[in-house]
């Protein structure tokens, strides 16, 4: 299903990204929520992915570049809203529960602007229109257990730098 509307570069990047490798997605229609059997709204997530190595999961991607040009060494930003931690863990339970699900996973995609030093932390990357992007991995129960409140009036949450560069995997698709 290829996307139409209004989704971030980053969105449209990586669903490019698995037609090319023909993988096999759901994509979904964020801007509408989805609700729990007590009828309370959920964020949706981005895309439902099935494979026979890694099972099937679900993808909340989340855009950021990898240094700026009046911060280069801006790296491994990762801040996300609260209700993106807490729906992406609701979904898990409820499609867990009916044996839908192996895990619930943030994609960070990073723009490598070319800025930073660090770049070659990547092992794979892929261009989309002329950017260039990597991609790494956490699961939404390991973000929880590491991240601590960023900002109380905006409600986002983010984990040290330091320690989500190695709490990360790096995807090749």
């Amino acid at each position: 299903m290829k996307r139409k509307g209004n989704h971030s570069y980053y969105e449209l990047a990586v669903e490019n990204r698995l037609r090319h490798k023909k993988m096999n997605y759901i994509a979904t229609n964020e801007f509408k929520k989805g609700f729990d059997k007590l009828g309370q709204s959920i964020k949706n997530f981005d895309f439902l992915l099935t494979s026979n190595s890694t099972g099937t999961k679900i993808v909340d991607v989340k855009g950021k570049r990898f240094g700026y040009e009046t911060a280069p060494s801006n790296i491994f930003e990762n801040w996300i809203y609260e209700e993106d931690i807490t729906s992406m863990l609701k979904w898990e339970e409820i499609l867990s529960e009916n044996g839908l699900i192996t895990k619930a996973v943030f994609w960070f995609v990073y723009e490598l602007t070319g800025l930073s030093k660090r770049e070659d932390f990547f092992s794979f990357a892929f261009k989309y229109k002329n950017k260039k992007y990597a991609i790494v991995e956490i699961s939404a129960s390991t973000y929880k257990k590491h991240s601590k409140v960023r900002s109380k009036s905006i409600k986002s949450i983010n984990v040290s730098r330091r320690k989500f560069e190695h709490l990360v995997t790096q995807i090749n698709i």
